[in-house]
């Protein structure tokens, strides 16, 4: 019967296998590398207009934020983990606030709904 499975020596099969990934290995160092040293440099220095753009404007975002901690006392000291720290305050008191807004919204929408109803069965 042709419907037999064939046995598969793994041994073979497994040198074989290490052989075609030495031979793509070695292709890959011969013709694949050398394009991407050459292409590296290139899309290095294409970029570079944007992260130099890109590190001003994080340099002025830094310098307003130590200024505006300073302004405000700078209770932790004149260092980044004071500043750190007042950034982390800063921010916790902004959500907090956020999430009270919220509540008083909901709070308004609620009271002006209740009054809505109540003006209804009068």
């Amino acid at each position: 019967m042709g419907d037999e499975p064939q046995h598969i020596d793994w041994h073979q099969a497994s040198a074989q296998f290490q052989a075609s990934i030495a031979e793509l290995s070695k292709r890959v160092q011969e013709h694949v590398v050398p394009i991407i040293y050459q292409a590296v440099p290139s899309f290095a220095e294409s970029i570079k207009p944007a992260v130099d753009a890109v590190l001003d404007i994080s340099q002025n975002v830094d310098s307003a934020m130590h200024t505006a901690y300073l302004e405000d006392g700078a209770i932790d000291g004149d260092t980044h983990e004071g500043l750190m720290r007042w950034m982390n305050e800063r921010g916790e008191i902004a959500r907090l606030r956020a999430e009270a807004d919220r509540i008083d919204s909901t709070r308004q929408a609620c009271v002006t709904s209740a009054r809505g109803l109540q003006s209804g069965r009068k």
